[in-house]
């Protein structure tokens, strides 16, 4: 009995502070979004989609893919030119919430590659088209805006996201009964020490 309840003790006072301890990563897998297009005389709205390891959103008729990861927006564009000549259009993702801690937007990094045309009838241009400041943010969205641009099959733009976040979480209930325990049978094994001796 004595080999047992020391073996019980020994358990729990060594699972009980990597328990205590452990930190969660706070990233978007598992979130639930919202994308909106706003454009000139309209706009496109209501969608959502649980962030995943595959494409969140296909839109502007299938060729631009929108994929969410723990920590970055891309944008690929896979069919022809996307046609945005006449009108501002913009891209918004909104309630970007943290799983695991609570979280805001503080800043982005955006990249972009491609070909990237001013008009139909313009010719072809590279990066010089379309500046980082096409993509602007807040505390919990993305937005990014693509007027006056036609973007070439294979090109992309891909906002990687700073952010803050809340610090972990209070040890949850069944965590700190372990640790009693843990506790529980350290006073239970001194006490039967004692009393032996």
């Amino acid at each position: 009995m004595k080999q047992f309840t020391f073996v019980l003790l020994a358990v729990a006072l060594l699972v009980s502070p990597v328990v205590l301890t452990g930190t969660a990563q706070a990233d978007l897998i598992g979130d639930t979004v919202r994308w909106d297009h706003i454009f000139q005389g309209g706009s496109i709205s209501n969608s959502t989609a649980v962030v995943d390891a595959g494409v969140e959103f296909n839109v502007s008729q299938n060729r631009i893919h929108i994929d969410i990861s723990g920590s970055s927006i891309r944008f690929d564009v896979s069919g022809g030119g996307t046609g945005f000549v006449q009108d501002p259009h913009q891209y918004k993702i909104t309630d970007l919430d943290w799983v695991a801690q609570s979280g805001s937007i503080t800043g982005i990094n955006v990249s972009f590659g491609g070909l990237i045309s001013i008009n139909h009838f313009g010719t072809t241009q590279g990066l010089s088209a379309f500046s980082a400041s096409n993509a602007t943010f807040g505390s919990d969205f993305i937005e990014l805006e693509i007027g006056g641009y036609d973007f070439a099959a294979g090109s992309f733009v891909q906002i990687d996201l700073e952010t803050t976040h809340s610090p972990a979480a209070v040890p949850e209930p069944g965590t700190i009964f372990l640790f009693g325990s843990g506790l529980a049978g350290l006073a239970a094994w001194r006490y039967r020490k004692q009393k032996t001796a």
